[in-house]
């Protein structure tokens, strides 16, 4: 079908595509029927569908009833055969398309002082004009980025007015997907006509294995196999707008794992925790609060989950309210709200977080936090006894910024020395909590 399949710069290419069809007039429609394999080689890799397609081609209309199935499929292949179509900056040849040297004495700042407007609402669906049947498998889903998914099924209908996405069914890594919605068109509403309710879900997925085959020196927050559904709409003029007004409310569980949200690497990385309890016994009255502020560090660096649930919703000015967060096990109750902002630009593990947590604690947590004296005598639910303090963390989403937890141990630690330390002159000495502050890197 094409031998040469190539942007005008060279930057993307499709060596070949290889494809039977047959193509007959009917009465007033033309009818293209497609029945065989589909072969695509592009980019060192390979596209392999099994393709039956009937296509009836009107005056204006075009349907299509598409069902495939295949080991392999690139969807970067598909972006370019897209392109070569709809955009003329692309073409199919036979030869190498030579590289160009630019001109310099010619070459201009084309960017600069350069505004692109905004686009206009459509005033007619993107699909305006066809009626489909969708039916497709395949092995393996190859995304951008090589995040790819398995075992897919989809079927979807595209009607006058509306897309419906009857069933997706995928593996995400290892993880179970699934995905139902539409997406429909309402002309009566021109400022935003394209309207999409979808709900989804994503079962055992391995949240450090994802974030460190992305960044393999990050330290994921939440280490955990969890579960996630949850539902979101969206309005906006063009397709392209969806995902930035979308809203919904979302929910995530997780029954194994750690959380990190309240790490303090200064003292767990930078020193040590030999070292930080070495420096903290030259300062606390006796070796029993030197271990208790020393297993804390360990204790908190990594919460064990038997029970972690996240309620959130996203807000159409793209911020995420987190309405419940909840850790639970047989020593440590934590439960919270918060909010994740949003900066244009930056990646959403670096948006802006701010966390209120109140901490109850049991045995054997209560006995290292009473060593210091923060923990109100009375217990509270289910027998954790609570923090005297309500913790407040900022910082980014990826990173929160657990300080002012730490904070509430040092000055605790500060109060268990009697009356201040004194000098070689018998004098009483300064506080030592700028001393113990130090230790933990504030």
């Amino acid at each position: 079908l094409f031998t040469d399949l190539v942007t005008a710069d060279a930057g993307q290419r499709i060596d070949n595509i290889s494809l039977n069809m047959k193509a007959e007039a009917k009465e007033e429609m033309s009818l293209i029927k497609v029945d065989g394999p589909l072969s695509i080689h592009g980019g060192g890799r390979v596209t392999d569908m099994q393709i039956n397609m009937e296509l009836w081609a009107g005056n204006e209309t075009l349907r299509a009833i598409l069902k495939s199935s295949g080991d392999k499929v690139v969807t970067d292949h598909f972006e370019v055969i897209a392109n070569a179509f709809q955009n003329p900056d692309f073409a199919s040849k036979v030869e190498t398309v030579p590289e160009e040297v630019p001109d310099r004495d010619k070459m201009v700042d084309t960017h600069k002082d350069k505004i692109t407007p905004p686009r206009a609402p459509d005033t007619e669906p993107v699909w305006a004009g066809i009626l489909a049947e969708l039916d497709l498998k395949t092995g393996e889903l190859i995304l951008p980025g090589e995040y790819n998914l398995k075992e897919l099924n989809l079927q979807a209908r595209v009607e006058e007015d509306v897309v419906r996405l009857e069933k997706l069914n995928t593996l995400l890594g290892e993880s179970p997907a699934s995905a139902e919605g539409k997406l429909w068109f309402r002309s009566d509403a021109p400022a935003k006509p394209y309207h999409l309710e979808a709900e989804f879900s994503l079962l055992e997925f391995d949240t450090g294995s994802y974030l460190r085959s992305v960044d393999p020196d990050i330290i994921p927050v939440l280490d955990a196999i969890i579960s996630m559904d949850g539902r979101v709409t969206s309005e906006a003029g063009t397709p392209q707008l969806l995902p930035e007004y979308l809203t919904g409310d979302f929910s995530v569980h997780a029954n194994d794992g750690v959380l990190r949200a309240l790490r303090r690497g200064a003292a767990s990385e930078t020193l040590g925790l030999a070292d930080a309890a070495g420096r903290l016994g030259a300062l606390l009255t006796g070796q029993q609060d030197v271990e208790a502020v020393s297993r804390l560090v360990s204790y908190f660096n990594a919460i064990e989950i038997d029970e972690f649930i996240l309620e959130a919703r996203r807000n159409a000015d793209q911020t995420v309210d987190l309405s419940k967060i909840m850790l639970r096990n047989p020593e440590i109750l934590i439960q919270g709200r918060g909010k994740i902002g949003h900066i244009d630009g930056r990646e959403p593990l670096r948006q802006p977080i701010e966390m209120t947590l109140e901490i109850g604690a049991r045995e054997p947590l209560s006995k290292l936090l009473d060593e210091l004296n923060l923990l109100e005598d009375e217990a509270g639910e289910e027998g954790y006894r609570p923090l005297t303090r309500v913790v407040k963390i900022e910082g980014n989403a990826g990173e929160p910024d657990p300080r002012a937890f730490w904070r509430i141990i040092v000055e605790a630690a500060g109060r268990k020395l009697i009356g201040g330390r004194k000098g070689d002159d018998g004098e009483k000495k300064d506080s030592p909590i700028e001393d113990l502050r130090g230790i933990f890197g504030f």
